[in-house]
């Protein structure tokens, strides 16, 4: 009974420290965003190298796979440096919302005389500045761990498809000029795909799939959403993903993430760079 109450202070304790230390932890984030917008803008020019190196060393098989760990750390790069910009420009803000208020309160309209339509009008549509306040932090934390999320979403793909890849590759590897083993990888990528298809219409569905009440397609895709949560590596950041999903606010911007997450593996671009700008392309010959 002891060790039993002595277990629930703990966690009254350790639930205390962590309502306490959310309260300033705005202080760790800018701290870190700070770093860390210096530290990758700094390796911006690593990424373009090593992907000059790949181009011009790597070919075959052995280039389109560390072609696809470039594009992670492309892709990556562009998450966290605009999501740090972001995330730094409203912390800012919000932090000088807080000096205002210090000097002028609360938003008086009675004061400011205006006619009575715009009087309500603010009072309904501005609200309470505090309440503008409590928004803007919501935002700045969501946006912290938004990163985060978003490049756990991206290496998850990748590994996917390296996955893929992989298996082709090493069938053509061990049975060269073999019709069957193509066909056979063939069919086992389709497999592969439709398996994690189903894995991603349920995610970004909510867990559609998941509220099936049928025990047999339940089981099922129970055995299929492990495999697939193992193979990426998902189930690493499960906590972090439902713990964002199972609030109204948070699901707004998590419907935001697939759309997001396409624009901005389709801006890679913006790490490109030619150490020959006076030579043509060699994609444009």
């Amino acid at each position: 009974m002891e060790n039993k109450g002595n277990g629930k202070e703990n966690q009254t304790f350790f639930t205390e420290w962590l309502e306490k230390l959310q309260q300033e932890s705005w202080q760790l984030e800018l701290l870190i965003s700070g770093f860390a917008i210096v530290g990758i803008y700094s390796t911006r020019t690593i990424i373009a190298d090593f992907q000059f190196y790949r181009i011009n060393e790597l070919y075959s098989e052995l280039g389109l796979l560390v072609g696809m760990l470039t594009y992670v750390f492309k892709t990556g790069w562009l998450i966290f440096f605009i999501n740090l910009i972001v995330h730094v420009i409203l912390r800012g803000l919000w932090i000088g919302t807080i000096g205002l208020r210090y000097v002028s309160s609360e938003i008086d309209c009675d004061n400011m005389k205006y006619a009575d339509r715009f009087t309500n009008f603010l009072k309904n549509k501005v609200g309470s500045y505090d309440n503008f306040i409590e928004r803007l932090e919501k935002l700045c934390s969501v946006l912290f761990v938004y990163k985060f999320l978003l490049f756990l979403f991206c290496l998850s793909l990748f590994i996917f498809m390296f996955e893929l890849i992989f298996i082709i590759v090493l069938l053509e590897k061990l049975f060269p000029n073999s019709q069957d083993a193509i066909a056979f990888g063939g069919l086992l990528v389709l497999f592969f795909l439709l398996l994690g298809s189903l894995v991603f219409i349920d995610l970004i569905s909510l867990g559609a799939l998941k509220k099936i009440k049928d025990k047999r397609v339940s089981t099922v895709y129970f055995y299929i959403y492990r495999f697939i949560s193992f193979i990426t590596l998902s189930f690493l950041y499960r906590p972090l993903l439902y713990n964002f999903i199972d609030n109204s606010y948070t699901r707004k911007l998590f419907y935001f993430s697939v759309p997001y997450i396409f624009i901005v593996m389709g801006g890679y671009n913006l790490l490109e760079n030619n150490p020959n700008p006076y030579l043509p392309d060699q994609r444009m010959l």
